[in-house]
Order: structure tokens, then sequence, then C-alpha cells
């Protein structure tokens, strides 16, 4: 997709239409490969908390104009942002018929996976959070456009069909057994450029961090001199 768009400030130009392209949660902005990304409160001037009106004209302007605004991973995108960026839509356009549709008539393409992380909430627990994207007054005017080619397993159709059900949570015993039979064990060859997943934001960091350059050396409570670190916290050695 990148290849087909022109940046030109904070939007893009895809076959003549002003595309916003925006990402639900920080992480998800900085997975796309575009230097004018960044996420849908940031590029809409939304904050956190009750809704306010926009006091900027030239935003207010820059929303109207778009054509289409793009989210992505919207699973983690809480029903509130959905409703607080089709409110700044419906507020951008000021006048005419356009503010009487949802997202002032604008197109508006989710993409991500809604097995995929959910919003955050503090404030329930359970499939039943009000809060989530799909439980948002106007989800069902989207229309569900899955992705049916996996590339990743394009070759193994059995693994591929096994790895869908687990995505829906629905793996079979037989599935388990083949899992098992496909786990690698120790020692293995972990390639340098792997990405580490980890349930915290910490771990991720942690395992994630580029290797030093040499050991650390350091007895007394000075810095390392490859990190930068204090010997407690020192992740050379």
């Amino acid at each position: 997709m990148s290849q087909s768009l022109m940046a030109d400030g904070r939007v893009l130009i895809v076959q003549g239409r002003r595309v916003i392209v925006a990402g639900s949660t920080a992480k998800a902005a900085d997975m796309l490969d575009i230097p004018s990304a960044a996420t849908l409160h940031h590029m809409l001037g939304l904050s956190g908390g009750r809704y306010r009106p926009c006091i900027s004209n030239a935003l207010n302007v820059f929303i109207d104009l778009a054509d289409v605004i793009i989210v992505n991973e919207y699973s983690m995108a809480a029903a509130e942002l959905l409703e607080a960026a089709h409110c700044r839509c419906i507020e951008a356009a000021q006048h005419g018929e356009r503010q009487f549709s949802i997202f002032a008539g604008k197109k508006v393409i989710l993409c991500g996976d809604p097995h995929q992380l959910p919003a955050v909430c503090r404030r329930c627990k359970g499939d039943d959070c009000p809060h989530q994207p799909y439980r948002w007054q106007h989800f069902a005017a989207f229309r569900s456009v899955p992705l049916v080619t996996n590339v990743r397993q394009a070759g193994d159709e059995e693994f591929a069909e096994l790895l869908f059900r687990m995505r829906t949570s629905l793996p079979t015993a037989a599935d388990l057994q083949v899992l098992a039979a496909r786990v690698v064990r120790p020692p293995i060859a972990m390639p340098e450029e792997a990405i580490i997943v980890a349930g915290l934001n910490s771990e991720v960091r942690l395992y994630n961090r580029p290797a030093p350059s040499s050991q650390c050396s350091a007895p007394t409570p000075a810095q390392c001199t490859a990190c930068k670190a204090r010997p407690s916290r020192c992740l050379c050695t």
C-alpha cells in the first residue's frame, strides 16, 4: 500500500483522495511505514476523557477536507474513541447534509483483527465490556471484508487452519497434539532480527534491546561504559 501513497504533510494523496492514516494507539501508529502516520487522537485533536469541541479552525479545515480515514488495529480503539472521532468529523463539517451522516460522510476503514488485543478498559472485565469498539452505536454500519489469504503459512494449509482455530479460541485436542509435535527444543538459532513478544511492555523493551558492543565491567556504582547504566540495571552481562 505504501507504494501508492504520496505524503502531503499529515495527509496522504491516493488516487486524488485525501487520506488520513492513523493508529488506534502509539504502537499501532508506529507499525505503519508511513512518515505522516500518528494516533487517531493526535490526528483529530482529541484528548482523553470528555469530548471537547475543537477550537482550531485549521484543524477543522484539515479534517473537513479529508475524504478517507484509515485506522490501524481498530480492536484497541475504544467505543468512546470512535464516537469522539465521529463527533469531530461532524463538527468539522459545520453545515450541510453531511452533518447527519456517520463520520460526516467520510469513508472510514477500520483495519485489524477483531480477535486481537481489545481496547484497554480499567472499568470492566470480560467480553461484555460496553467500551469495546464493536459496542459503538454505529459499528453495525461497517461492512466486514475478511482477508482469507494466509501469506506466512501459505505452504502449510493444515497449520494455517490450526492457527485460525486458535485465533478464534476454538482449538481441538488434535490441534494441541500437532502443536506439541512442532515444538522446537532449545538450543535454537534465534535470528538476530527476531522480535520477542512478551506480556508486559517492560519485558518487550528488555528482551528487544540491541545487544551492547562490549560487556559491562563496572564493579562500583559507576555507569557501565557500554550501556551507560548502573550495574544493578546493566543488561550487558
